[in-house]
């Protein structure tokens, strides 16, 4: 039976725990970034130096290595490149690529909520706590 492979972006020790436990599932896990330092690299059974938001690189990638599955753990400007890949090879994921950008675009995503008449909560900013009493 094949190794099914799962594919990590970005290399992060917030990764690490989610790496262990794909490889306690038998996965092969291939973490990707631009930063081969980062400390999730030391744990996957293989790394590609990719950018993690060059979206048609990653899919180039993940069907040469012919990937069951991406993620992109703890690390939100892979969020949408995960999601674009997912749909491209027909893959599992939490979400649709439009939806993934309008997540990561919090302009859209205020307006979306606005337009459906959701509450949102707002951000004051201010020099000192008493300019709110």
């Amino acid at each position: 039976m094949k190794q099914k492979k799962i594919m990590f972006l970005g290399g992060i020790y917030y990764s690490v725990p989610a790496i262990e436990v794909a490889h306690k599932h038998g996965y092969h896990v291939i973490t990707i970034d631009n930063i081969p330092e980062n400390i999730a690299h030391k744990y996957s059974d293989e790394f590609h130096p990719v950018s993690i938001v060059d979206k048609d690189a990653i899919l180039r990638l993940a069907q040469q290595l012919e990937i069951d599955g991406i993620v992109s753990y703890g690390v939100d400007p892979g969020v949408t490149t995960a999601a674009y890949v997912a749909e491209k090879m027909g893959l599992p994921f939490q979400c649709s690529y439009e939806s993934a950008c309008i997540l990561q675009n919090t302009k859209e995503k205020r307006y979306r909520h606005k337009s459906c008449e959701l509450r949102l909560s707002h951000t004051l900013s201010s020099r000192s706590y008493g300019a709110y009493q």
